[in-house]
């Protein structure tokens, strides 16, 4: 394994990547984590370190669900998106700790989860690429 967070999803199937530009943006700020079974809600979300939710909310511009949890060793925060949510903030959880579960929250139809990791916690460039952070599973190459 390499890097020093765990794995967000039990899933591997990796379905947009970082930097790639989208409809919406120039550079996708993160990485879409696909259902172990494409479409089906439900696979758990997990804490990808030990940390403190720092927000749990709903986002103003696309209406999706989204939490903030920060990172040890760093003033970083890794961001969750598209998911059912069973933390709270100010909670205190442990990596690998399930913090909820994956839907299709603000992207209809489109089960999976986005996770991104902010550095000093504010979106900016240059974009922190989460997948060297993560296990080497997540490292190959994407699919569409």
């Amino acid at each position: 394994m390499q890097g020093l967070y765990g794995a967000p999803t039990d899933s591997k199937r990796t379905i947009q990547g970082i930097g790639v530009k989208t409809d919406l943006q120039d550079a996708y700020t993160g990485v879409d984590i696909g259902a172990v079974k494409a479409g089906k809600k439900g696979d758990s979300i997990y804490a990808t370190a030990d940390g403190v939710v720092l927000r749990n909310g709903v986002t103003a511009k696309s209406k999706s669900t989204r939490l903030e949890l920060s990172l040890p060793y760093c003033s970083d925060t890794a961001i969750y998106q598209h998911g059912d949510f069973i933390v709270s903030e100010g909670e205190s959880v442990k990596r690998g700790q399930v913090i909820g579960y994956m839907s299709d929250k603000g992207t209809k139809d489109q089960v999976h989860l986005h996770y991104e990791i902010r550095k000093d916690g504010v979106y900016k460039n240059p974009i922190v690429d989460p997948l060297p952070h993560m296990p080497f599973i997540y490292t190959e190459k994407l699919t569409n």
